[in-house]
């Protein structure tokens, strides 16, 4: 083969690469961004008395969870890193006290939030590692929540509930896998981090964790989310920057 020929070959083949390089950046482009599903109803419209499920009903408690917006939930909202698209600080009492946080964001930053590093490494609560569990709230292996369990005094622990939803996209006519995969990668979907602390004993969790997860899991999925919404409690990557 002569040096001529050769170098046609050479062009030939760097132009093949770039034209298919082309006809694929242009295919994994093409058409419109992936969408998903929206919230039927903002979580800050969450009843804020929610049902209890317990036939232990002595004369001073009531039969539902009785919530009240925490006096400091605008100023989490201001301090979060992102903008949310929605948020909920609320004290739910029956018996016995909880604290109520949910943040919704339709980019998924709310992700970027964990007990482990919140808690755990931001301010050095030791954490009762024989307490963590999994929990699947009324015996569904589809609804899982974390529970951790940190030292955050020298008198007293905070028991912490940690789950969040993932919203479904939703699938357009003609698309392809790899277009799929590439705007996934992009643009993540929306989601809703849940996180449930209480100062209660041991012996009071039981409360909570058979009544009060049930009640705020059925009233999130009948009103609030949508359909193919996915539930879990697994932590992203986040790395914590120190000064």
């Amino acid at each position: 083969m002569t040096l001529t020929n050769r170098f046609v070959l050479i062009c030939v083949i760097l132009g093949a690469g770039v034209a298919a390089q082309t006809g694929l950046n242009w295919h994994i482009h093409g058409g419109s961004g992936l969408q998903y599903a929206e919230l039927r109803e903002p979580i800050s419209a969450l009843p804020m008395s929610l049902p209890s499920l317990s036939e232990k009903v002595s004369e001073r408690q009531s039969m539902h969870w009785i919530g009240k917006t925490n006096a400091h939930e605008e100023q989490i909202r201001k301090q979060l890193p992102f903008e949310p698209d929605d948020l909920v600080s609320r004290t739910y009492r029956r018996g016995v006290d909880l604290n109520l946080y949910m943040v919704y964001s339709r980019l998924g930053d709310d992700r970027k939030h964990h007990p482990e590093v919140c808690i755990r490494d931001v301010t050095g609560a030791p954490e009762d590692l024989e307490a963590r569990k999994i929990l699947f709230i009324g015996g569904d292996e589809k609804h899982p929540v974390q529970r951790f369990r940190f030292r955050t005094s020298f008198s007293h622990y905070t028991t912490v509930y940690y789950w969040h939803f993932t919203f479904p996209r939703i699938p357009r006519a003609g698309e392809s896998i790899l277009q799929v995969l590439h705007q996934r990668g992009s643009q993540p979907a929306p989601s809703i981090t849940v996180q449930i602390s209480t100062l209660a004993e041991l012996d009071q969790l039981e409360a909570i964790e058979t009544d009060f997860l049930v009640s705020l899991d059925r009233s999130l999925w009948k009103s609030h989310l949508p359909e193919g919404t996915v539930m879990g409690c697994d932590r992203m990557p986040i790395t914590l920057l120190r000064r």
